[in-house]
């Protein structure tokens, strides 16, 4: 991650439960946080959360993953 520290970075967390949060969530949400560049997308139809201190730097999304991810396939085919 250092050598990627000023760079534009993209966390995307899809379906992970709040079972073991300071594996993916925590690390996620701090990395945002302190990264002048980076954004969080968080996929999930149960648990679509954030810290509350990255929300401009946050995208939820609560719907199901497999629709999500088939959706933005159809538009990058699309050229959109």
């Amino acid at each position: 991650m250092a050598k990627h520290k000023g760079e534009k970075i993209l966390f995307l967390e899809m379906g992970v439960d709040r079972m073991t949060p300071m594996f993916i969530q925590e690390p996620f949400w701090e990395m945002t946080q302190y990264m002048r560049d980076a954004f969080y997308i968080n996929i999930n139809p149960k648990d679509a959360i954030t810290n509350p201190v990255i929300r401009e730097k946050s995208l939820l999304i609560g719907d199901d993953i497999n629709e999500v991810l088939k959706e933005a396939s159809e538009k990058i085919k699309e050229g959109r």
